[in-house]
């Protein structure tokens, strides 16, 4: 895999925002959208932080949050069968990260980090070169 380096938050927008998607779930999906395309989550959990209510789907294998009804984070973990829209997953090979995505935005010790907008995007965990979980959402 080479050396990584740390580098600066940069915005450069490389993933076009309609691309946020793991498994059939868009970035700002309705709670429904998300039941009907899952079924009913396994356990819900509500949190509050700083004055903020975040409801949190936990499924078998990844996990959708919620701020006011829409979603914010999807985060997949390392036996998922979960897709992004362009077909990467756990499994993938930083190769194909960078093929279907370009170079990451950002690397942070184990982390491509691509950003769609501001503070959101994808973030690859990568383990002996390959992606070992994953998420979409805040980046920061």
């Amino acid at each position: 895999m080479g050396a990584m380096m740390m580098t600066g938050a940069v915005y450069s927008a490389t993933i076009p925002a309609n691309q946020l998607e793991i498994g059939g779930i868009k970035y700002g999906a309705t709670t429904s959208d998300v039941e009907r395309i899952c079924g009913q989550p396994l356990r819900v959990e509500k949190k509050n932080k700083h004055g903020v209510e975040k409801i949190e789907y936990k499924y078998y294998d990844f996990e959708v949050k919620f701020i006011n009804g829409k979603v914010c984070e999807i985060e997949v973990d390392d036996h998922s069968n979960a897709r992004t829209a362009a077909g990467i997953g756990v499994g993938s090979t930083v190769s194909d990260v960078e093929r279907v995505y370009g170079r990451a935005d950002s690397i942070h010790k184990d982390k491509y980090i691509y950003y769609a907008d501001n503070r959101i995007g994808f973030v690859f965990e990568i383990k002996n070169g390959y992606v070992h979980e994953f998420k979409c959402g805040d980046v920061d």
